[in-house]
């Protein structure tokens, strides 16, 4: 390849065969922490917002977000959701599908036209919470009109905090895409999953990553992550990368178009892309807003996966 950040061929190998690939300190520092900055502005926002409710009486804003996210939940009520998705609507997060290092690998294995899929979410996941072990599954299982002919939809998975099998990394199914698509069940936590039965006895490897570092894994691998047996939260982001064609873009609408090689101009601006998030122009510069659209802490109390407002965080 000859594009810059490109795989080397023996990186391409090792993506195809095992069908997840693993990036060692490739994100720039000002990535990571512009991401560190949009976490802490969300958890500062809602440190702010349940004390005003009655929630809690402290927030604790003497401590870093990663803390202090974990002393509120620990001591208020409030049943915290597993994913953030509009609440991160942001530069940092529409940036990130377009930074070079993560960019050009993915160009590797998709091609020069690409898509940032609507399908993103970050996951504070708590030790010992309600959200636990996730099952092993392979993403295609969530993808709105999935049809492989189209070509891969490729997912980043990235870590803002070391993790390990303590602190609910993930674990993969050495070479599980190449089985194509595995049948599915509807667990009783409202996810997605598959039996033990159809994982069958291939080789699991485990991702143990370190800020910077980045694992990219096909739609059809089969990975699931470890409980978070720690005593700390385990703070990740992840994004999906897919061919820009007509398939993709119309079931992925909160997507964009964030890379083209024929017309640079085709990329979509921040501006369209958060827009379809129905936030406001003015509202963008606050990038929080949509905890003053109406949603009251009932709601919140009340939230799950399978919630009809799912699409709050």
């Amino acid at each position: 390849m000859d594009h810059p950040h490109a795989l080397t061929a023996e990186q391409s190998e090792q993506f195809r065969r095992d069908g997840h690939l693993i990036l060692r300190g490739v994100l720039p520092t000002a990535t990571l922490d512009a991401l560190h900055g949009s976490f802490s502005r969300v958890v500062d926002h809602l440190a702010r917002q349940w004390q005003q409710r009655g929630v809690v009486t402290e927030t604790f804003a003497d401590l870093p977000y990663d803390q202090r996210y974990l002393r509120l939940i620990e001591s208020s009520q409030v049943r915290v959701p597993a994913a953030w998705r509009r609440i991160l609507v942001g530069r940092p997060v529409y940036d990130l599908w377009r930074t070079p290092e993560l960019l050009g690998p993915v160009r590797s294995l998709i091609g020069d036209e690409v898509y940032a899929h609507g399908v993103w979410n970050a996951r504070p996941r708590d030790p010992h919470g309600r959200t636990q072990q996730v099952a092993w599954h392979q993403d295609a299982y969530y993808y709105k009109g999935w049809d492989p002919s189209v070509g891969p939809l490729l997912s980043a998975w990235i870590p803002l905090v070391p993790v390990d099998e303590d602190t609910a990394c993930l674990q993969f199914v050495t070479g599980s895409h190449t089985r194509g698509w595995i049948s599915r069940d509807r667990l009783p936590n409202g996810e997605y999953g598959t039996s033990d039965e159809a994982v069958g006895d291939g080789p699991v490897s485990t991702a143990r990553m370190e800020p910077g570092d980045v694992v990219i894994f096909t739609d059809t691998t089969l990975h699931r992550s470890t409980p978070n047996v720690s005593d700390r939260i385990r703070w990740n982001i992840d994004i999906r990368f897919a061919p820009a064609v007509d398939e993709v873009i119309r079931n992925s609408p909160r997507g964009y178009r964030c890379f083209s090689a024929a017309d640079p101009a085709r990329v979509e601006s921040f501006e369209t892309w958060a827009g379809r998030y129905r936030y406001e122009p003015e509202d963008l510069l606050t990038e929080l807003t949509n905890f003053e659209e109406g949603y009251d802490l009932d709601v919140l109390r009340a939230f799950s996966r399978a919630s009809p407002y799912a699409d709050i965080y």
